[in-house]
């Protein structure tokens, strides 16, 4: 195959997702295995085909191993345009992306990190405009540094340009924080991220994102 960008033209790669479960967070209920994650890559995929015309195939791994993870879905990954994690631990959805995202020529995304705060960030953008105030302005508190609480915290200093509140009941997950964005991250308890914070994203509650307005 002279040109394998004619891919592209020719075929449904461009056009594939692979959704991507070890099923060790499904849905925030915890390690529940690869046959219980199946429902939620199935419910994902049928938004991407209903919504925006994406074919996408559920694919569960047996094994919580992310040697393997990263080998299995490397092999794999020429046939799709994307692959999308999905219900992978925290901290180990971390070092997978990571990796995955050096191994691989698509785009890696993480769903429970990328999804979550990009519905995050259009919420806020949004009530901001309805309340008449700049989001860029506002000091705001990520309560829950998880995989979700540390992509909002990340995409809240990317599209403000300013440093999030974040704490954690963990404080190796506050740590995490720090060493990504080191002196723009506040150290602090979660007193401190709820009193001192404008506008705070609370994501330590199970099934729960609750976003308080305080002024």
């Amino acid at each position: 195959f002279e040109d394998p960008r004619l891919a592209d033209h020719y075929t449904i790669v461009p056009n594939t997702v692979a959704i991507v479960s070890d099923g060790s967070a499904v849905l925030g209920r915890g390690n529940l295995g690869p046959v219980a994650a199946m429902p939620v890559l199935e419910g994902k995929a049928a938004l991407l085909a209903h919504l925006v015309g994406v074919n996408a195939f559920p694919i569960t791994l047996r094994r919580q191993d992310d040697d393997l993870i990263v080998k299995s879905v490397s092999e794999i990954a020429s046939s799709f345009g994307c692959i999308q994690l999905e219900d992978i631990a925290s901290p180990r959805c971390f070092s997978i992306e990571g990796r995955l995202q050096e191994a691989v020529d698509v785009a890696v995304f993480h769903d429970d990190q990328h999804g979550t705060a990009a519905v995050v960030l259009a919420a806020l953008v949004n009530a901001c405009a309805l309340t008449s105030l700049s989001l860029a302005d506002l000091r705001i508190g990520q309560v829950g540094l998880g995989a979700a609480g540390l992509a909002i915290a990340q995409t809240m200093m990317r599209y403000t340009g300013r440093p999030v509140l974040g704490a954690d009941k963990a404080q190796e997950a506050v740590e995490r924080l720090a060493v990504i964005f080191l002196k723009e991250l506040h150290h602090g308890r979660l007193r401190d991220a709820e009193e001192h914070a404008q506008l705070d994203v609370d994501l330590l509650q199970v099934r729960r994102v609750a976003i308080r307005l305080v002024l």
